[in-house]
């Protein structure tokens, strides 16, 4: 939709780090899939034949525009389980106190953890659920926009990407 309010950031790329630290794959807007490892999580933990992993997600944000309203408590970052999210779907909150301190054009560099969870049957691995989509909102700006259940969060959000994993041992 066209927004009333100019979004604020564009998010480059979500980089993925395994667990010694070094880059195992990445999302760009124009490249949603990425393979993830099971042997590289940061964390792994399996039950029977349910897996849950999590790894170190780097979210590269470029500020192209100044903020519409000021924050009050920070800019919340949140992800969903679908990749075009509605207002009505769930959307677990990474944090609501995240600071982009930034220049118009420059570029800042902020980390989270993402948790993904599979399923095992022989050697194959299925990926069950995890994040499919990452979204920026302004607290004070999300508040501007009707609450309507069927309007997809990307239209109120200040920047968001999609994320289509694939989990392989």
């Amino acid at each position: 939709m066209t927004r009333p309010y100019p979004c604020e950031f564009t998010i480059e790329k979500l980089i993925f780090l395994g667990n010694d630290g070094s880059t195992i794959g990445e999302v760009t807007p124009t490249a949603s899939h990425i393979t993830l490892s099971i042997a590289k999580a940061k964390t792994n933990t399996l039950s029977g034949n349910a897996g849950s992993i999590t790894y170190v997600v780097k979210a590269v944000v470029r500020r192209q525009n100044a903020p519409s309203f000021a924050v009050t408590s920070g800019y919340v970052l949140s992800f969903a389980f679908v990749t075009k999210a509605l207002q009505s779907d769930p959307r677990p909150i990474l944090t609501a106190t995240q600071g982009f301190p930034m220049a118009i054009n420059q570029q800042l560099e902020t980390s989270f953890e993402l948790r993904f969870n599979y399923s095992k049957s022989g050697s194959s691995v299925t990926f069950e659920n995890g994040p499919q989509s990452f979204f920026i909102e302004n607290d004070v700006t999300t508040t501007k926009f009707a609450t309507v259940s069927s309007v997809p969060v990307s239209d109120k959000a200040e920047a968001s990407i999609n994320l289509l994993p694939a989990i392989v041992e």
